[in-house]
């Protein structure tokens, strides 16, 4: 009996060694293993590059430079890219504020961490269109029904000529519907302003502008950046880290705008002169803001302007689309200008 008593106190100490030894080596799930460094970042897009991504672009680069593997990744609608991001198959989004909302509002776990770029959105047509009602009948391209430039051409529409009803054409980005224009296929379109700067250019006087949306609708947030919520949760270091890369090219623009121009090359193959016009204009229209863009009552205004356009369902709230806690702590490390 007294050896079976010692033998079952061995048993014990070896598994209280054995126990020990292994909470020394491996720590509990969730201790040291949340803020593990992803071994690669995706980052969606929702179409082609275009102007507004540019200081998103060149902060994967300087997130590179800090040892990230980094992957852009662009999709053919803005929907793909939302679905994407709320998949967890990319990290971080760009883009159409309503269309991310939408999709947080059907329970997609994504959430807004500052904005993109600023609105540069515009309605081009030709000569002949001169008011919202003439848009009736014509021809007018779109990215898709639920992208953002179909929802600032639909808010336009019901806000000044409500029951006009344009044959609407879906081409996928601005770049595209500017090309259309030129060649006659169409006869109105929501142009970024690159695009629009583009056409005026090449054929001067062939067009009008029929609404500009910076100056009609100044406190509205078009665009922003996403991150999936698994994913800053696990990694908030990281999120916080891809916030300064952004908000460093953001503020490095400012002062070397030759950043911007050799990005328009690379990424969107202009000519290095009109680069460096463009660069020009998005500095001195701040489009990219130094200190992220976005607060509660930019998104609070924004979701309301949506809401009430029934471009977004009903009863989303700024806590329910947007964390600001990461920016904000990244601001207080790097202060505010």
């Amino acid at each position: 009996m007294k050896k079976r008593i010692r033998l079952f106190f061995m048993m014990l100490g070896l598994v209280l060694v054995a126990t020990a030894c292994t909470s020394a080596v491996a720590p509990s799930a969730g201790i040291g293993q949340a803020e593990r460094r992803p071994e690669n970042i995706r980052v969606g897009f929702s179409t082609a590059a275009d102007m507004g991504d540019i200081a998103s672009l060149i902060a994967l680069e300087l997130l590179a430079e800090r040892g990230y593997k980094v992957e852009p990744v662009f999709y053919s609608g803005a929907e793909l890219s939302v679905a994407a991001l709320a998949k967890g198959d990319v990290q971080f989004g760009n883009g159409s504020t309503r269309t991310h909302w939408t999709a947080i509002a059907k329970s997609a776990e994504i959430v807004t961490i500052m904005e993109q770029a600023a609105n540069a959105w515009s309605i081009v047509s030709t000569p002949e269109t001169v008011a919202c009602a003439d848009l009736q009948g014509k021809r007018l391209a779109i990215t898709s029904m639920g992208s953002l430039n179909g929802a600032l051409l639909n808010a336009y529409i019901r806000i000044n000529c409500p029951g006009t009803a344009p044959n609407i054409v879906l081409i996928a980005n601005s770049e595209s519907r500017a090309a259309a224009l030129m060649t006659g296929a169409i006869d109105a379109a929501p142009l970024e302003t690159s695009d629009l700067m583009r056409i005026e250019r090449l054929a001067p006087g062939r067009f009008r502008r029929l609404v500009d949306f910076a100056t009609s609708l100044p406190r509205l947030k078009t665009t922003g950046i996403y991150v999936n919520r698994a994913f800053a949760t696990q990694h908030a270091e990281v999120v916080k880290e891809y916030l300064e890369a952004v908000l460093t090219v953001h503020r490095r623009i400012r002062n070397e705008p030759a950043l911007v121009e050799a990005a328009v090359v690379k990424y969107l193959g202009m000519e290095k002169a009109e680069a460096a016009e463009l660069a020009q204009f998005y500095m001195d229209a701040n489009i990219w803001d130094a200190n992220g863009g976005i607060d509660r009552e930019s998104i609070a205004y924004s979701i309301d302007f949506f809401t009430k356009m029934d471009s977004i369902p009903p009863g989303l709230t700024e806590a329910n689309v947007a964390d600001l806690a990461y920016l904000n702590q990244v601001l207080d490390k790097i202060g505010r200008r």
